[in-house]
């Protein structure tokens, strides 16, 4: 499902993200999922999948996910010493603002620089401002340790490819 999808995607990049979002779907990894790219006025969602496993029920445009609240987002990496080397299992190489991580500004962690935040509950959001990209992915699939889902450095990847 697209709107208003335009010169500000390439079409090869969104066709080979919703490869890689289908594949998750239809490995069982979870089953459904909505994905949300946008890049200047354009705006590009992906629908697919169900609602629950064994459920037939299509994926609704409008589901609601569970997702914390995020208020006054502040974008500073606070990180400094000691609870940087403590959180670096959590954290990769990029650092910690107030309630919302600062991915490592070179990208080698798979998701872009900017501002953003994984939820437990199978929610990553990110913005950069770099390349004016912004996307969201919710899923129904609950993280089980620190470390963020393979799903999510997949679908960053497959996000920045669609960047023309």
């Amino acid at each position: 499902m697209t709107a208003n999808t335009g010169a500000a995607f390439d079409r090869d990049g969104l066709a080979q993200m919703r490869r890689v979002l289908s594949g998750q779907v239809e490995r069982g990894t979870l089953p459904g999922l909505i994905a949300l790219v946008a890049r200047h006025d354009q705006v590009h969602v992906e629908v697919l999948g169900t609602t629950a496993f064994g459920d037939r029920t299509p994926m609704p445009r409008d589901a609601m996910f569970r997702v914390a609240s995020l208020t006054k987002p502040i974008t500073t990496d606070h990180l400094t010493g000691t609870p940087r080397e403590h959180a670096r299992p959590f954290l990769g190489g990029g650092g910690w603002a107030f309630c919302m991580a600062v991915p490592a500004a070179d990208g080698t962690d798979g998701i872009p620089g900017g501002f953003g935040r994984d939820g437990g509950t199978g929610t990553t959001w990110r913005s950069d401002v770099d390349s004016d990209l912004t996307g969201i992915l919710f899923t129904q699939r609950a993280m089980s340790d620190p470390q963020p889902l393979e799903l999510f450095a997949d679908f960053w990847r497959a996000a920045r490819a669609c960047v023309r």
